[in-house]
């Protein structure tokens, strides 16, 4: 059964330039992920900051397990298969149930580099 929040997976357009801006706002600071110890690594471009985090919070706790989302440096598993080791990190205890409320996740950390980015 597909749930309302699904519709956030997809983009529907017609236009190459749109699937194009679509593309690489996606990849704009968002860079790729792992499951670690049970935890999902989110490696960034750019450092959120703490409010943001703490919006990030307040936002998605429906998607936890428990525990909270996190800033974070490499796990020892990923400097240990030198996985992106340079990148820096956002961790949660995923549910992996709601997808849809994890790609808006996605969406805001890079809305918030993208804002970070045109104010600099």
């Amino acid at each position: 059964m597909i749930s309302p929040e699904d519709r956030h997976l997809f983009r529907h357009t017609t236009s190459i330039d749109d699937a194009i801006a679509e593309i690489r706002t996606f990849y704009g600071n968002y860079h790729s992920q792992r499951f670690v110890n049970g935890k999902l690594v989110l490696r960034v471009k750019n450092e959120p900051d703490d409010a943001l985090i703490e919006d990030l919070n307040e936002e998605f706790a429906d998607i936890l397990v428990d525990g909270r989302i996190e800033k974070s440096g490499p796990t020892k598993r990923e400097i240990d298969d030198d996985d992106e080791v340079d990148l820096p990190r956002v961790t949660l205890h995923f549910n992996r149930k709601h997808l849809g409320r994890l790609r808006l996740l996605l969406d805001r950390l890079n809305q918030a580099a993208l804002s970070a980015d045109s104010t600099n």
